[in-house]
């Protein structure tokens, strides 16, 4: 009996023992407390549960880590009030807002006509805008125009003095030659003079017809005094022919005479250097290149 009563003692002392072991373990382990629910705590339990979530929201460990000792009616009604007090804050923020929009809506609507008529000028402006730019457009294009057709009335007028100017100097030169042809004898001064006219001529003609474009159309009286030219060229070489061939006699026989006149000899030598100077432009290359015998 004394060893039953010996074992009994042993093993409650050992559980007592045992006991005090585990109550000093829960004494030193985390109690989480339980506190009143507000939105900034629970943020911040949120905000922990994701950094320790590797930032994603688990409702399990929330509740786990700072609601598993609250009763689940204590934690309905904690709940519910922080919905609550969410929705009094969201209405509260929709009022406020609310009453700004419609402060900043009555504000406005003193000033909606002006905006209308702001609206309304800058529109005019732009239309107007338009308008002076294709106004501008037609005065660039017309500018252009009419520097295109003065510059053509410019040449046209150019051509009608060079018309006029070369009609009066062929009339001049079908009179003149037709006057040496009467005359039996023909003089240096007349040749210089006759040859003088041709160069002039010549060198209007050449000047029209090089001004002259083919989409120009046709000139009457540019054709009517080529034809001219032409026709008087031919008796202006005739002429000139003759008088060579005087000029070559009188060379010949000056050479021939003796003693011969110094200032004869001076007299043909000027008028053989005239001829020899001119006459190439006159179009006959045939000068001096066959001596009379």
């Amino acid at each position: 009996m004394a060893t039953t009563s010996s074992v009994n003692i042993d093993s409650l002392l050992a559980d007592d023992q045992f006991n005090d072991q585990q109550e000093n373990q829960d004494e030193d382990s985390d109690f989480p407390f339980t506190q009143h629910m507000t939105k900034d705590l629970f943020d911040y339990q949120v905000d922990q549960v994701e950094q320790e979530n590797d930032g994603k929201f688990d409702a399990d460990l929330l509740l786990y880590q700072n609601y598993r000792f609250m009763m689940l009616e204590d934690l309905r009604k904690e709940l519910g009030d922080l919905l609550d007090q969410l929705d009094d804050q969201l209405v509260d923020l929709i009022n406020r807002d609310y009453q700004d929009f419609i402060t900043l809506g009555q504000s406005v609507g003193g000033t909606v006509e002006t905006i209308q008529m702001v609206k309304f000028d800058v529109t005019s402006y732009k239309n107007s805008l338009a308008s002076n730019q294709k106004y501008i457009d037609n005065v660039i294009n017309t500018v252009k125009k009419l520097k295109s057709q003065k510059t053509n009335l410019s040449k046209l007028k150019w051509k009608a003095e060079a018309l006029v100017l070369l009609h009066t100097q062929v009339d001049m030169f079908e009179k003149y030659i037709a006057k040496k042809i009467q005359d039996e004898v023909v003089t240096f001064e007349q040749i210089n003079k006759l040859t003088s006219l041709y160069l002039s001529i010549t060198s209007i003609l050449d000047s029209i017809l090089e001004e002259h474009k083919p989409e120009d159309g046709p000139i009457v009286i540019l054709e009517k005094l080529k034809s001219q030219v032409n026709s008087s060229r031919y008796e202006y070489q005739s002429i000139m022919d003759t008088y060579i061939s005087g000029l070559k006699s009188e060379i010949k026989k000056m050479t021939s005479s003796q003693p011969q006149d110094p200032k004869s000899v001076s007299e043909l030598q000027e008028q053989v250097m005239t001829i020899l100077t001119f006459y190439p432009y006159t179009g006959n290359n045939k000068l001096f290149s066959e001596p009379d015998e």
